[in-house]
């Protein structure tokens, strides 16, 4: 994987997602209106630079976290989130 350069100084989290690429587009907007409240409910606000994935058919979202163990410290509970789980399962339904 290539790290942006503007990423190599601070700590951050990814979240990558595979998608077919004609439902790629329709992915974004899904994403901030329904997903991305979960995920800042544990701290995981995206950074502002906009990261273009270097494979079709991906997405990535970057995250700046406190610590390298942050989003170890904190996956165990997103996990066992009903509202992440059901993220997880709706979008395994509408986008593979």
């Amino acid at each position: 994987m290539t790290i942006p350069t503007t990423l190599l100084d601070r700590n951050v989290a990814r979240l990558s997602f595979c998608l077919q690429l004609e439902r790629l587009d329709k992915f974004g907007p899904v994403y901030a209106r329904e997903r991305a409240p979960v995920l800042a409910g544990y701290g995981l606000v995206p950074l502002d630079e906009v990261v273009n994935s270097p494979r079709p058919g991906f997405s990535r979202v970057f995250f700046a976290v406190e610590h390298p163990n942050a989003l170890e410290e904190g996956r165990d509970e997103l996990a066992a989130d009903p509202a992440w789980r059901e993220c997880l399962i709706t979008w395994g339904a509408a986008y593979r």
